[in-house]
């Protein structure tokens, strides 16, 4: 978390970890928000962003992996 002048605050969120209970499959998970007002009359920022990732471990050699944003 962190906070600033003028309102400008942002939160952020980074998380991981196995789904199944081998450990083949996993997940990540990116998501920060963000506000802020800014110094002069009608400037601002308000933004949301969320980035998810899964992966499958095949072999040793091989994995999958499907990320978005």
């Amino acid at each position: 978390m962190q906070t600033g002048l003028f309102d400008a605050n942002h939160i952020g969120l980074d998380t991981t970890g196995p789904i199944t209970r081998d450990g083949k499959t996993l997940y990540r998970v990116v998501a920060a928000m963000t506000y802020s007002d800014g110094y002069y009359d009608n400037t601002y920022m308000h933004r949301f962003v969320t980035m998810p990732a899964f992966s499958y471990q095949f072999s040793a050699d091989t994995k999958f992996e499907l990320k978005a944003c």
